[in-house]
């Protein structure tokens, strides 16, 4: 489930977040694999936005999990949407049907990856690599939180999946060089990747990219 919280709102009540350096790279990898398929992307130029039809039906294989996706009104106000999982291996997304395009994009992807993420033990928010800074700057958890304790360790490996599959991580060193050159912007690149501004600028920030780029060393 995603909630929606304002990014000054962070500090968790002095909580500490953390996450496993593996449990990250096993998200990094999910959504590498997604994007390592010829029907999402494997690097075509042409793929761009990312189809989430087309991430659905390989997750869908990757997982098992027959799924249907809706577009519903909830009754509670900062719901953006859920996964519920039943018997036979068969999952229904609801997604808020009044958010923009590109909201609806990330948040069905983020519940998509929840499928071939989640494992019993990432219920837990602790680990061994704090991310605490991160929360409460708003670059990660920021629609994970649920509005009285930090996000669960498995929101916030699939909202950082998410981003990694729309945004996909090879094509960051030439967006960087357009931005430096003044050639682009976030709000085109949010365009181009069809999915929001405040992700896009998470997907350049310092500290988010030193702990992609730690998982990654994890797993080479």
């Amino acid at each position: 489930m995603i909630n929606p919280v304002d990014a000054g709102f962070f500090d968790f009540w002095g909580a500490k977040l953390y996450l496993t350096a593996d449990k990250v790279v096993n998200g990094l990898v999910c959504a590498q694999k997604v994007l390592s398929d010829p029907r999402v992307w494997a690097k075509n130029p042409d793929f761009l936005p990312i189809s989430i039809d087309a991430a659905k039906d390989v997750i869908q294989e990757l997982s098992g999990y027959s799924v249907t996706m809706r577009s519903v009104s909830f009754d509670a106000t900062h719901v953006f949407a859920r996964v519920e999982k039943y018997s036979n291996h068969i999952a229904t997304i609801d997604v808020r049907h009044n958010l923009s395009d590109q909201w609806k994009r990330f948040v069905s992807s983020k519940e998509l990856l929840h499928l071939i993420i989640d494992k019993a033990e990432d219920m837990s928010p602790y680990g061994d690599e704090t991310l605490d800074k991160l929360v409460r700057d708003g670059h990660i958890g920021v629609i994970s939180q649920n509005g009285d304790k930090p996000p669960a360790q498995s929101e916030l490996i699939a909202e950082v999946a998410a981003m990694e599959l729309l945004y996909p991580m090879q094509n960051r060193h030439h967006d960087l060089k357009s931005l430096q050159a003044d050639e682009t912007s976030y709000r085109k690149l949010s365009i181009q990747y069809g999915i929001p501004e405040n992700f896009i600028e998470t997907a350049f920030d310092e500290g988010y990219l030193s702990v992609i780029t730690k998982a990654l060393a994890e797993d080479s």
